[in-house]
């Protein structure tokens, strides 16, 4: 319940600090796990590290299929 209520908690006793090694084991296996919680907590940090490296891109490209000859399109226009 702590650890819900507030962003920074301690162990205050000895079980509460086996379940935060347990908690910490989990976060570092799973950051293995492609598509996982703790994955992408590792993407955005290195997201956020480049982006203050080399700073925010200046230009953004979007590529779009052409809807005139993609056969679901085609075929709901019909």
């Amino acid at each position: 319940m702590r650890i819900k209520s507030s962003e920074h908690t301690v162990p205050e006793n000895e079980e509460e600090q086996l379940c935060y090694d347990v908690i910490r084991d989990l976060d570092h296996v799973s950051g293995r796990v492609e598509g996982s919680a703790t994955t992408r907590k590792y993407m955005w940090n290195e997201l956020w590290s480049m982006l203050a490296f080399l700073g925010a891109p200046t230009w953004y490209i979007t590529l779009s299929p052409a809807d005139i000859k993609h056969p679901i399109a085609i075929s709901l226009a019909q």
